[in-house]
């Protein structure tokens, strides 16, 4: 038996035992009730008797979906109307991970004991039963006859009815059938419009998205569920906590298999045959109020199988502006356009911000204050098919290994600030070292909520690890990253730049798990020049402002610079001081000082590849040992002429 057959039984069970003590104040057999109902006591009226029932959600949805007449006459063979909605996917239990939201679905039958929410149904569901019928039911159970339905268990439980009481008929009530099922709700409706009501695929909580945009929504204390109704007159039951959440304007739905965030999957067989259908009305229905009826239009586009894709070409963040080339593989009778385009989660601006020329299928992005590196998210549409997100990165362009760690501070190639690297981090992986150096099994924490700002979580403005790290989680947790002195490997993602990967130590250690920490400049005094360089013929020009220049490290790699603001060089000529001279520098894309014969930007150099000797400088205008010839310029010459490749 599953598990929400084992609810749904629970649930009739426990209907059955709310019946049993009919004579009973409420309070005694369904909890807590609001205030309006906490005097209800069973009673009998004229021809009928009321009382209130804890429903599961079939029996509950049954009336609503297929609005039964009243028939008062006792059908005993009749076989059970509701057994159909029983099934998995359809109204059984909800079963959510989640336990902390459950108290405010005031209306929903749930138990929380185990760890976890399961809803059964409907609470103090008002029920009125003909008399007639309750005669009939009670002398059927007298004489012992067979019930093929629910009847007699209901009605045979309760007891004696009181003849007489003070509380008035309710304006809303279900009314009990001859075959044992109830009827829709008897209440009244009002009908509101929706401001901006839409549609939407791809988002998180369903393969659809119902956002209303509802000036007053339907608080969830009131509500017992809603109903959405087809143009083909097709009718389908929303449910608490499955498909209706707190912002209660704001429902979701899915027609095959679906996992949400919360580990949640949600039942989707009941909407299997939605897609293509257009949504022409939802109804909120709601206890002790008018239900809420809202005139739509939408439809339930036709879901996308695996191979339909559109997918976006990654570049570097241009000066002026960056081109991304789009490639389309979608149904032949789709027509997909773009409808949005967004940047760390803001919408960007067509013309102002970007630019997209369909026939060649080429997005332009501009460079202005509202684009930079990162991940963008493109969205398109089609009349009949689902949207497709699409997603890409504008990067910096720094190749890979460029990030590193010094100690615990992470040490940022030219180009790269501590800002925006921090700024940009998106997912943060933690994991405890054993004495060898060795990941301990079971250790990693993996950080990545887009609504968490984890690069403050976990750096300093200066770029330096917070040992005390602690991240906020769901219902309140917080998990601390490195609850215990030792070593741990930390990698870090940031969206548009290198990963890196080091490890680090609590409390920290002198050149830990990076690079360690030099002076001298390849053997001699270290300093940077404080004019504007004059290089010329390759590589970039690059000025050194005075004070630029930090110190000269090195490691088991090779040379580098560390520079005043916790960046170094990388893939650029740089000019320092050594001994009382200066002398050019060329720092490869991982920021280490090149050395020997080096093919840049077209032209051939020699770089000193001696230890001690002034290790990678550049040869100007001499014969190098090997007996080639360099102008002033340390370009490679034959007879004057600059050799080029």
């Amino acid at each position: 038996m599953s598990e929400r057959q084992v609810f749904r039984s629970a649930s009739v069970l426990a209907l059955l035992a709310a019946l049993f003590v009919f004579a009973a104040p409420l309070s005694a057999y369904a909890g807590a009730s609001p205030s309006s109902d906490a005097d209800f006591k069973p009673f009998k009226s004229g021809n009928d008797v009321y009382a209130q029932l804890d429903v599961d959600y079939a029996d509950f949805f049954y009336g609503e979906l297929k609005d039964p007449q009243e028939n008062p006459t006792m059908e005993l063979n009749a076989q059970d109307p509701a057994a159909a909605l029983r099934a998995e996917g359809y109204y059984d239990a909800v079963s959510s991970a989640t336990v902390g939201k459950a108290a405010k679905w005031e209306q929903v039958k749930s138990d929380t004991s185990s760890g976890k929410t399961v809803a059964t149904g409907i609470r103090k569901v008002t029920v009125r039963i003909p008399e007639s019928l309750y005669n009939s039911a009670k002398a059927a159970q007298a004489g012992n006859a067979q019930c093929s339905n629910e009847l007699l268990n209901i009605v045979g439980s309760l007891p004696e009815i009181a003849t007489s009481s003070t509380i008035p008929v309710p304006d809303e009530y279900k009314t009990l059938n001859g075959d044992g099922s109830l009827t829709k709700m008897k209440t009244d409706t009002e009908t509101v419009e929706a401001k901006a009501a839409e549609i939407v695929t791809g988002k998180r909580f369903g393969n659809y998205t119902l956002e209303l945009n509802l000036e007053n929504a339907p608080k969830s204390a009131d509500i017992m569920g809603a109903i959405l109704e087809t143009e083909d007159g097709a009718k389908y039951g929303m449910k608490p906590m499955d498909n209706i959440f707190l912002r209660s304007d704001e429902m979701a739905f899915s027609v095959r298999s679906y996992t949400e965030p919360h580990g949640n999957t949600p039942g989707y067989q009941r909407f299997q045959d939605m897609q293509g259908k257009t949504i022409r009305r939802i109804t909120y229905l709601l206890k002790g109020k008018k239900d809420v009826v809202i005139d739509t239009k939408l439809k339930v586009k036709t879901l996308l199988d695996d191979s339909s894709k559109i997918t976006a070409k990654d570049n570097v963040y241009g000066k002026e502006s960056s081109d991304v080339s789009l490639s389309f593989s979608v149904p032949s009778d789709s027509s997909y356009q773009l409808k949005s385009v967004s940047f760390k989660q803001k919408e960007l601006a067509k013309d102002a911000d970007y630019s997209y020329d369909s026939a060649s299928k080429l997005l332009k992005v501009k460079t202005n204050a509202n684009t930079g590196i990162g991940l963008y998210t493109l969205v398109f549409t089609d009349e009949k098919y689902e949207d497709i997100k699409v997603e890409f990165r504008l990067s910096s362009g720094h190749p890979d290994g460029s990030v590193r760690f010094s100690g615990n501070t992470l040490q940022l190639p030219y180009g790269i600030t501590t800002a925006a690297y921090i700024g940009n981090i998106s997912a943060v992986k933690v994991s405890k070292l054993d004495a060898a150096g060795k990941v301990v099994a079971g250790s990693e924490l993996s950080f990545s909520d887009p609504k968490l700002t984890l690069g403050k979580i976990f750096f300093d403005e200066n770029g330096k690890l917070k040992l005390d790290a602690v991240v906020p989680g769901r219902h309140n947790t917080k998990t601390v990253a490195f609850p215990d002195d030792g070593n741990y490997q930390i990698e870090i993602t940031s969206d548009g730049y290198p990963s890196v990967k080091a490890s680090v130590s609590k409390p920290e250690k002198a050149n830990n798990g990076g690079s360690g920490s030099g002076s001298g400049g390849s053997g001699g005094s270290g300093g940077g020049s404080g004019r504007r360089s004059g290089r010329s013929g390759g590589g970039s020009v690059t000025t050194n402002t005075a004070g630029s220049f930090k110190e000269w490290v090195q490691d088991a790699k090779g040379w580098w610079v560390r520079l005043n603001n916790g960046s170094w060089p990388a893939s650029v000529w740089q000019r320092y001081s050594w001994n009382g001279g200066q002398y050019w520098y060329y720092f490869g894309a991982d920021g280490y000082v090149m050395s020997g014969w080096q093919w840049i930007n077209g032209k051939c150099y020699y770089l000193e590849p001696t230890a001690g000797k002034n290790f990678g400088h550049m040869y100007e205008n001499t014969t190098t040992p090997d007996g080639y010839t360099v102008n002033a310029n340390g370009e490679w010459t034959v007879n004057g002429a600059v050799q080029t490749k």
